[in-house]
């Protein structure tokens, strides 16, 4: 039997209609957190197969001195069924967090159009008395950021030539039936070298990913990057600033598009801001559909080369068998590592910016709605100038005129 064997992978999970999923159940949820755990999730299905892989290794060698009988008997519809099931597996949770963010924005948000047209015009005629010392507090929403269309991370991972030829070729966008056929013993410390990278590479993949906003090519490289803490961290700061301010006038006009007008428009615009996100969540699944397409190819490949190999006489057939199994152990096992990787980055961006859109259609909301209840203290500006009537004291004005009655 295989690496993949019946005792680690066929208990586990089975592939499933990804296309179709049910919202997650309940009232309140962060989708900054829900990408974050779906990440974790795919990470650990990750560790899963390569797991998997080092202990069969250890047992053929402890058992037989070599690693030949367990390259013989790698069964490759089965490698590649498992590594297709984990990448559609990022596929639905994607679909799992959008179609629960769509469900509690549609409740949350669905009347944003009736609520702006029978409001907008006693918005607007308030808003000329707001003060313009008049403060909320709140975030410093990137508007462009949360109405940008995100895409995902793009085909080619542009190598570091350290890592070899091969691995180069397989992580910009080759066939992985073309680099496993061009796959051989001289690239076995590539495939080491990139694997004991892999903690360098993956900072820097995050890096790249906040400074290029989940759009471009990644160059895969070691150096300082960005661990899973800060990832996070640049993730929410994104999309608004690090922390709440006492936001002023013209911070919630210049926010929202400039005027007060414009953030009306954003408030009426749930449905062309679900749109876009609707957008940005086919170009991401679209993305690991493609990678699926790939192991397609190659699975067929590979299969019908083995029925090639079969015309050979026993002994070099058995060498090649060997050497090919070897060969597509080494490069599927990265070629899942890395994207699964990137892969599950893209949901972490998508995912914050989910959360960052229904925050920033929240904040909108309650100030319109505090607009409409326009008060005196929105109205007055603070006066802090000495009049010349007020008592001096040592500590400075009329200390009885701060005293607040509750």
């Amino acid at each position: 039997m295989g690496i993949y064997t019946n005792a680690v992978f066929n208990n586990g999970y089975s592939s499933s209609d990804y296309t179709s999923v049910e919202p997650f159940k309940g009232d309140h949820f962060n989708y900054h957190e829900l990408g974050i755990i779906a990440a974790a999730e795919s990470a650990a299905n990750q560790n899963a197969f390569m797991k998997a892989i080092a202990l069969q290794e250890l047992a053929s060698m402890e058992q037989y001195g070599n690693t030949d009988v367990l390259y013989e008997s790698v069964n490759i519809k089965g490698i590649f069924e498992k590594i297709k099931a984990f990448f559609k597996k990022i596929i639905e949770k994607i679909h799992k967090i959008f179609h629960t963010f769509v469900a509690k924005m549609q409740s949350w948000f669905g009347n944003n159009k009736s609520f702006a047209q029978k409001y907008e015009k006693e918005i607007i005629k308030n808003w000329s008395k707001v003060s313009n010392d008049f403060e909320f507090k709140g975030w410093k929403f990137k508007k462009d950021a949360l109405i940008k269309e995100a895409s995902e991370s793009k085909d080619a991972l542009n190598t570091a030539t350290e890592y070899g030829n091969k691995m180069k070729e397989l992580l910009s966008g080759h066939t992985l039936s073309s680099v496993i056929d061009g796959y051989d013993g001289s690239d076995d410390t590539m495939a080491k070298k990139l694997r004991d990278d892999f903690d360098d590479i993956k900072d820097h993949i995050r890096k790249q990913i906040i400074e290029k906003g989940i759009a471009g090519d990644i160059t895969v490289e070691k150096g300082a990057g960005l661990d899973s803490k800060e990832f996070t961290e640049e993730l929410f700061k994104l999309f608004r600033e690090e922390d709440k301010t006492d936001l002023s006038k013209s911070d919630v006009t210049e926010m929202y598009g400039g005027s007060i007008n414009s953030m009306m428009v954003f408030i009426k615009d749930y449905d062309k801001i679900k749109t876009n996100l609707e957008k940005s969540e086919k170009k991401i699944t679209s993305g690991i559909d493609k990678l699926i397409s790939n192991m397609n190819k190659a699975e067929n490949d590979l299969i019908k080369d083995n029925r090639d190999e079969s015309k050979k006489d026993a002994n070099t057939r058995d060498t090649d068998k060997i050497n090919k199994n070897e060969a597509i152990i080494q490069v599927s096992s990265i070629y899942q590592s890395v994207w699964g990787f990137v892969k599950e980055c893209d949901v972490q961006f998508f995912s914050a910016q989910l959360q960052a859109v229904k925050d920033a259609c929240s904040q909108a909301k309650e100030i319109a709605v505090k607009v409409i209840g326009l008060n005196k203290k929105m109205t007055e500006s603070a006066d802090y100038s000495d009049d010349g009537n007020t008592t001096s004291t040592a500590f400075g004005g009329d200390f009885i005129s701060s005293v607040k009655l509750v």
